[in-house]
């Protein structure tokens, strides 16, 4: 595709700010991004992470963050000047994708560290802000992460990690209840074992661990609950199909990819009245707290039938792939001004 004032061709380049295998939501959603964005645009991927620390582990993890930082920003402002679009998790580049974080996540520690790579980050792009393209990934997010500049094109795109609704019978449906979860203490998973204190349900938590002693905790406290670590995809996604009540424990979620995902599979999402479930979620399948969730699941466990296993698939439609894609398309035409006439030729012009 080619911009419709300078006639030259777009091209972007991705910083993928993870090693390894893409797990949180947030990562598996830029790979998402990554596979849709590349369909009609030339995008190159590349690594934020310096490669001559990945042979030194205790030096990787002492700098690796602040080596990313200077490194990425470097190398935006190097292919900003040649002519490419840049997504970066930094405002160093064009596009921005603004997932927040929990904001459970503020404890003392998180704000000082928070703090002190937002420094770096401002100074290794000598307080330039790039940003021409800004995507929130829910209004929660535009209303507490707002960028402060004029001149940009802002977007509300929720995000999505799915292809299509995934081959599933009603009859597969077992009492049992899911949660799919980082296993860490902002993920409020807590507050399982008083939900689940008096209901005679099965209950799985499907995930990973960031954190030993709060696994150790947990593992201690939810003696009702079968934990599942790193499972593989299609063993999540089992339990998914066989579920019909997913319970979501974390509050002010970005947007909750995680429950879009369940609801494929035909289970009842009950979340934390909070951040992006509040949206895409209807108000009966929110509780308040630990009681309310405990009530929530008593009820539609008793009332689970075909035709709400129906509604949770068909509502999860809302957020398949090709509903993004539309609206990324949409965002980056007009951002950069990419002709009609180039995106229906396949970035040829006649």
């Amino acid at each position: 595709m080619k911009c419709e004032s300078c006639g030259k061709k777009i091209k972007i380049v991705m910083f993928k700010s993870f090693m390894g295998e893409a797990k949180t939501g947030g990562d598996r959603y830029f790979i998402s991004v990554i596979e849709m964005v590349s369909k009609k645009f030339d995008v190159e991927v590349r690594e934020c992470f310096p490669i001559k620390f990945k042979n030194h582990p205790r030096l990787f993890s002492i700098i690796s963050i602040p080596a990313s930082i200077v490194c990425t920003n470097i190398e935006t402002f190097k292919l900003l000047k040649r002519g490419y679009q840049v997504l970066s998790g930094y405002f160093s580049g064009s596009i921005y994708i603004q997932q927040s974080f929990n904001q459970n996540e503020r404890t003392p520690r998180f704000k000082f560290l928070f703090k002190y790579y937002r420094l770096i980050d401002y100074v290794s792009r000598f307080g330039k802000n790039n940003t021409r393209l800004m995507i929130y990934v829910s209004n929660f997010v535009k209303e507490n992460c707002r960028l402060k500049k004029k001149g940009i094109n802002e977007y509300v795109i929720y995000p999505s990690i799915i292809d299509d609704i995934p081959d599933s019978k009603y009859s597969d449906k077992e009492d049992i209840i899911v949660t799919v979860s980082r296993i860490s203490s902002e993920k409020k998973l807590d507050k399982i074992l008083k939900i689940m204190e008096n209901l005679p349900y099965p209950h799985y938590l499907i995930g990973f661990s960031t954190d030993k002693l709060y696994l150790e905790k947990i593992r201690t406290q939810l003696k009702k609950t079968k934990i599942i670590l790193d499972a593989p995809e299609d063993v999540k996604n089992d339990y998914l199909r066989r579920a019909k009540i997913f319970l979501n424990t974390s509050e002010n979620e970005p947007f909750g990819l995680v429950i879009v995902e369940a609801m494929a599979y035909g289970a009842l999402p009950i979340a934390y009245d909070s951040g992006g479930p509040r949206e895409i979620l209807p108000k009966e399948f929110l509780y308040s707290d630990e009681k309310d969730a405990e009530e929530l699941i008593k009820k539609y466990m008793a009332e689970y039938n075909e035709k709400i296993y129906n509604e949770m698939r068909q509502r999860a439609r809302e957020f398949t792939k090709d509903k993004v894609e539309r609206k990324l398309y949409e965002a980056l035409m007009k951002t950069f001004e990419i002709s009609q006439t180039a995106e229906a030729t396949g970035g040829v012009e006649k």
